[in-house]
């Protein structure tokens, strides 16, 4: 059976057997085929190795795009979970990700994806480039510590950040941003001009406003009323707590439940 596949132009190329993105970028032209980063299939992102096997639409993306951020190869490799679960066996994180991810994050039921560079290999859903060539311009940003997969009962790793650019114009650019945007950070800020203090206690996110700070807030939330009522809305007030019934029928219950506050028993 054919397969076509249609080009950002809406022109249509059709082949005979399955094909890479790769194989594609070279049969449009070999300077796009040299250049090639990503491959876009139905408006999601896969590396140029990714094998198309049915009608789709495509866009090749070279260092010129956006979307698409070395001269050692990066390949790609589709593994079993049993033999994913042996090739890591010495690296529980790794083998609790292949036991309990989901396909979006690179697992599937039966399939892994991974990645290597040389003799180094590791978990990736991708895409990546297809050489460590195309990273010429980047830079470590900071170091920090995260929990394993986001919970505070499991162990802290440490995270490195990083940034990589096409060019050193793009990545001064970046960096110099991030400059102006600290000079911005709302708890540098806070804390400078007394607006408002935070504690462990309070948890994430939680603040408690200071005098100069609350009547900044009052400031914004009279104007906003203001704003609202000069255009016609009205105002109503809910409750902040409410029967399960509620978050199941809006569906927060379902998805966010991890996220929510635990339920309050009532004998009613």
């Amino acid at each position: 059976m054919n397969i076509e596949i249609t080009l950002p132009d809406e022109s249509v190329r059709t082949y005979e057997k399955a094909i890479t993105g790769e194989e594609i970028a070279f049969d449009i032209g070999p300077k796009l085929g040299k250049d090639a980063v990503a491959i876009e299939i139905n408006r999601k992102l896969y590396d140029t190795s990714y094998v198309i096997t049915e009608n789709a639409s495509i866009k090749i993306l070279t260092i010129k795009d956006i979307q698409s951020l070395s001269n050692q190869l990066v390949l790609k490799s589709i593994q079993k979970k049993p033999d994913a679960m042996d090739l890591f066996k010495n690296q529980q994180f790794k083998m609790e990700l292949i036991d309990s991810a989901d396909e979006s994050e690179g697992v599937e039921d039966s399939e892994v994806s991974l990645y290597s560079n040389n003799e180094f290999i590791d978990l990736c859903r991708g895409p990546h480039v297809p050489n460590t060539g195309f990273i010429k311009h980047f830079k470590l940003t900071r170091l920090g510590g995260a929990y394993w997969r986001g919970d505070e009962n499991n162990s802290q790793l440490q995270r490195i950040y990083g940034t990589s650019w096409f060019n050193k114009e793009d990545l001064e650019q970046y960096l110099t941003r991030r400059v102006e945007a600290e000079k911005r950070d709302h708890r540098k800020l806070g804390k400078q001009l007394e607006l408002f203090t935070t504690a462990d206690e309070l948890g994430p996110g939680q603040f408690l406003w200071k005098p100069n700070g609350a009547l900044l807030r009052n400031t914004i939330e009279n104007y906003s009323k203001k704003a609202h009522i000069n255009n016609g809305y009205d105002f109503v007030n809910t409750p902040h707590i409410g029967r399960s019934v509620l978050w199941e029928t809006s569906g927060h219950l379902e998805h966010y439940e991890e996220g929510l506050y635990p339920p309050l028993q009532s004998k009613d």
